[in-house]
């Protein structure tokens, strides 16, 4: 019983991560040049465990925007899907400028 009951805590875990990977896939297939799906798969788990506070914080909000939308007109429906891929795309170029490092100061 005990041995299950950690399994479920694992698997609701890694359910989690599996769902905040989410929002970084996407914009990683249009960012990256190598397009491979094992490729953006580890990049997008990377930047969800290594930036852990700013990916909950984006998949609370995006699924708030989800639930508000579900609940509100058509039109919101329709401007939620853009604006969470807005957000995510944001969010992804916000989290690669750390580790590609400014250009524009290293030159000067």
């Amino acid at each position: 019983m005990f041995a299950l009951r950690i399994f479920g805590i694992l698997w609701l875990y890694a359910t989690l991560i599996w769902l905040a990977m989410q929002i970084y896939m996407l914009p990683l297939l249009v960012e990256q040049e190598d397009k491979r799906l094992r490729l953006v798969l580890r990049n997008a788990f990377f930047l969800t465990v290594t930036n852990i506070i700013p990916t909950l914080t984006l998949f609370v909000i995006c699924g708030a925007l989800a639930l508000l939308s579900i609940g509100l007109t058509l039109l919101i429906a329709l401007m939620a899907g853009s604006v969470t891929a807005l957000i995510a795309a944001r969010a992804l170029n916000i989290l690669l400028e750390r580790y590609r490092g400014n250009t524009d100061t290293a030159e000067a």
